[in-house]
């Protein structure tokens, strides 16, 4: 059966599932609240909440609507963190803050930081600077912007983008040898919902999975897009989530020259590139959460109108388009194995042929995630969480460039480079509300044979190329950090990290402050 059928009869189920339920019929009880971006610094109180009890889909399906935290905070119940939702939310000041009796608000909050990366050799100074807005008009739409104004110094001239602390933005500027560069991150969406559908528009970040550093088919490491997003909950047990996105390609891959003006400047056209994604969770009961998802990449032409079809298997879709795009399909899971226990894991398929399975076949392009976390061990301060990923050769490469799984110069999945493996170990203490200890150890390993996204798969498919073959590393790297929220919001923070091998300083103290959304 395709895909497309186990949809329709998981949406049936849902349908059953939801008959005579009061609930099925405010399953987005935001109305048109916005989301909160997949970087908030509230989701690991979020992940917390869900570990302790909360709905398992607000771990895997990323961005969360504001209200979700805010109804937690008024039903202040067992998977409310003590408290912590709530003393976070209560901020003593907002810049601006307006509402009205028709559930109509506006709220606007101001984001800077000041950061420095010291090593023996050289300093890396970083400053952001923004502000962010959101509300909505009679609960019916949700408004969301948030800008942030980044500015690099310390690596200069600056002219390219490797210069970078890590180059995982959308456009840098200036590149022209200058002491300090910038580059800008801007979300901002209208959102829509009625009943059990849930529309957003506009500029965001997506996070699909369970993964709490990364994830293998979309994760928030990538820069935002421009996208249409559905999410559809006919039923409490079922959700499915539908995404057209525009991307943009690497900063170096350019489309057609169409003409140079008198002063010698040159007009050339953008080449195109979009993304359609497919996601659909079920949920059988309140301890175990089953998702397969699909997406599909494509460019060098306009809007394609089999992959506008909801239901359609994308695999199939490009199948019939001529094998010409870049599909990948995984399938994950996240169980509660424990009062305060979550064990999670996902597949990837890049590409799949179960003949060489096992053989070192170089179009075998398989990625893995596998984690554990636990909370309130051995007490209710400490937080324990174990994850491993792994990338075979080539994973999110294509024959043609345009559809590599990537946005701008960044995977839209995992945040290590194909060929690799990471176990990390994550521990949190908390002694107290406001000061958080954390510790992250991690063994690294790749492999330089097919190591890149940006390299191509070879024409002689015949070729074997196994996991770590070419050139082998292997590194550990440690982060730990001392970070004292002083009010909500407003934090210091003072860490050290070692053996990051893939960035320009891999060992380095860090001081950071200011007020963070």
């Amino acid at each position: 059966m395709r895909l497309s059928g186990w949809i329709a009869l998981a949406l049936l189920a849902g349908l059953n599932d939801a008959t005579g339920s009061e609930s099925a019929l405010s399953l987005f009880p935001s109305g048109g609240e916005a989301n909160y971006s997949t970087d908030e610094r509230i989701y690991r109180n979020l992940e917390r909440a869900v570990v302790r009890g909360a709905p398992l889909d607000l771990w895997t399906n990323r961005p969360v609507p504001i209200s979700i935290f805010n109804r937690m905070v008024a039903e202040e119940n067992d998977f409310s963190n003590n408290g912590r939702f709530k003393r976070w939310n209560e901020r003593d000041w907002h810049l601006f803050e307006y509402r009205r009796d028709d559930s109509s608000y506006f709220q606007i909050d101001p984001y800077f930081t000041f950061g420095m990366n010291l090593n023996e050799d050289q300093s890396v100074i970083r400053r952001k600077s923004g502000i962010r807005f959101h509300g909505s008009i009679k609960g019916d739409i949700g408004y969301y912007f948030r800008f942030v104004d980044n500015t690099e110094r310390g690596n200069g001239p600056y002219t390219k983008r490797s210069q970078l602390l890590e180059d995982k933005y959308g456009y840098v500027g200036p590149l022209m040898g200058g002491d300090e560069t910038y580059y800008d991150a801007t979300e901002a969406y209208l959102t829509y919902t009625k009943d059990w559908l849930n529309i957003t528009f506009g500029k965001d970040r997506v996070s699909w999975g369970p993964g709490r550093r990364t994830n293998l088919l979309l994760s928030d490491s990538s820069p935002s897009f421009d996208q249409l997003r559905l999410k559809a909950r006919p039923g409490e047990s079922v959700q499915f989530t539908y995404l057209i996105g525009k991307l943009h390609p690497t900063s170096n891959m350019r489309g057609d020259t169409l003409y140079k003006t008198s002063e010698g400047w040159t007009r050339i056209t953008v080449a195109q590139k979009w993304i359609v994604a497919h996601r659909l969770e079920y949920t059988p009961n309140a301890s175990l959460l089953i998702s397969v998802s699909e997406a599909v990449i494509w460019g060098d032409r306009g809007l394609d109108a089999s992959f506008l079809n909801p239901l359609y298997f994308l695999y199939s879709a490009q199948h019939d388009g001529g094998d010409r795009d870049n599909v990948l399909l995984s399938g994950d899971f996240v169980a509660r194995v424990a009062p305060s226990t979550l064990f999670y894991g996902a597949l990837l398929i890049d590409d799949l042929k179960i003949s060489k399975l096992g053989k070192d076949y170089v179009g075998n392009k398989l990625g893995f995630l596998l984690g554990l976390y636990a909370v309130d061990l051995p007490s209710k301060s400490i937080d324990l969480g174990v994850e491993y990923v792994r990338l075979e050769p080539f994973v999110y490469s294509h024959f043609f460039p345009i559809n590599r799984f990537t946005n701008w110069n960044s995977a839209l999945g995992a945040d290590i480079l194909p060929n690799s493996d990471r176990i990390e170990l994550a521990l949190s203490y908390r002694p107290t509300f406001d000061l958080t200890l954390n510790m992250a150890v991690a063994n690294n390993r790749h492999g330089t044979a097919g190591g890149l996204v940006e390299e191509s798969l070879p024409r002689a498919l015949s070729q074997n190329i196994g996991f770590l073959d070419g050139q082998r590393s292997d590194w550990v790297s440690l982060n730990y950090s001392i970070e004292w929220e002083a009010f909500p919001g407003g934090v210091i923070e003072v860490g050290r990290i070692t053996g990051q091998k893939q960035q320009i300083m891999p060992d380095r103290w860090y001081f950071t402050i200011g007020y963070r959304i």
